[in-house]
């Protein structure tokens, strides 16, 4: 569990911290795969920036702060969909 800096921590809110949240997420994914990450934050965009889905959020406040409580499971692998390419052309003879 995690309380990353966000909004009103980093004031002025900067691209570094969108950043350093991909980063992270780069991280956690090849080093913990099977784990349960949770990331406390009034940013809602935290899952944007870390290129991840979550599985679960739960609304909280923090203080005077609304904040969500965002779950994240490391699945080996990746969850991306794959574009499906539509194949036209035909087998040569």
């Amino acid at each position: 569990m995690a309380n990353p800096p966000y909004g009103e921590q980093s004031n002025p809110k900067s691209a570094s911290v969108a950043s350093m949240m991909k980063n992270v997420a780069d991280n956690l994914k090849h080093n913990f795969e099977n784990w349960v990450v949770w990331m406390l934050t009034s940013d809602l965009n935290l899952p944007r920036q870390m290129r991840l889905q979550e599985s679960r959020k739960i609304v909280i406040f923090n203080g005077p702060l609304e904040c969500r409580f965002f779950r994240f499971l490391m699945i080996p692998g990746s969850n991306r969909r794959e574009s499906k390419a539509v194949k036209t052309s035909s087998p040569k003879e």
